[in-house]
């Protein structure tokens, strides 16, 4: 599935990871389980995007909690490969984070009822595992760490949206008055305050519009070409794939069953009977 290149170049290596969960109901007094990652490989190769596609209920959130860790694997090791080898396999999530891996969950994993200037700042490296709040008084706090943290946030939201854009002019707005779009774009603008090796994205464009899809593939290859950082996402809409992705993989019945360029697993035969449905 992968060569000895794929493999030398990877920043996470997952191997024969495997998670159930029980049903709630016995069968002959044992509790009866439900396999959705099943001896999985997969390798993330650096400085790349890798596209994780598949139906509904498949494992493919599964798989990003495991990497994370909100999730216990019951078998095998996540391998993440920055500054040194390091086994993911059973760490707390914030340690996780600690390592250089961030996550853009489906929710958008923004603080409404904060403004769009505080949501950038909580998201400084330097405050991994601590509530938003207590960044936020730190920050206060010390003048020069405020202003470093201004300054920052105002690069980024230039870098990727333009001089004058609505984000930096709505700064004091608080999130919650966005729409959807613009809140998905500042989960996305917020992974950049902080130095991630590896980032995590979990359908970016579920529920934006086609203008906005084109938007956050800009911002993906920003990440990739400008920044050194990895992408792994997870993904429905294949014009999107194919458009920015350098590798796919297709996950069914908790396993990988094919993976190579967009172009090679969306016309895979089982790909489009199984998922496309065409």
């Amino acid at each position: 599935m992968y060569s000895e290149k794929n493999i030398m170049n990877s920043i996470l290596d997952i191997k024969s990871i495997s998670k159930s969960f029980s049903k709630g109901r016995k069968i002959n007094g044992n509790e009866k389980q439900q396999v959705l990652i099943n001896k999985l490989n997969l390798t993330v190769e650096r400085g790349k995007v890798t596209t994780l596609i598949g139906g509904n209920g498949t494992g493919k959130t599964t798989l990003f909690n495991l990497i994370s860790g909100f999730l216990d694997a019951d078998e095998g090791n996540i391998i993440f490969k920055n500054s040194k080898k390091t086994t993911l396999t059973g760490m707390p999530s914030h340690k996780i984070e600690q390592l250089g891996i961030g996550r853009l969950f489906q929710d958008n994993h923004i603080f409404p009822e904060l403004t769009v200037f505080e949501n950038m700042i909580i998201a400084y490296k330097d405050d991994f595992g601590e509530l938003p709040l207590e960044v936020l008084f730190k920050a206060r706090k010390s003048k020069k760490t405020e202003k470093q943290r201004e300054e920052k946030a105002k690069q980024i939201l230039e870098m990727l949206f333009g001089k004058k854009n609505e984000f930096w002019q709505k700064r004091n707005h608080l999130a919650k008055n966005m729409s959807y779009g613009q809140q998905r774009l500042l989960g996305l603008a917020r992974l950049f305050m902080s130095n991630y090796k590896l980032v995590l994205l979990d359908e970016p464009t579920a529920g934006v519009n086609i203008k906005l899809n084109d938007t956050i593939g800009e911002i993906i290859k920003k990440m990739v070409l400008e920044n050194d950082i990895t992408v792994f996402l997870i993904e429905h809409n294949m014009r999107f794939v194919k458009q920015i992705s350098d590798t796919c993989a297709f996950i069914n019945n908790g396993e990988i069953e094919i993976s190579g360029t967009p172009e090679e697993v969306i016309a895979n035969e089982n790909v489009r009977k199984s998922y496309l449905g065409t």
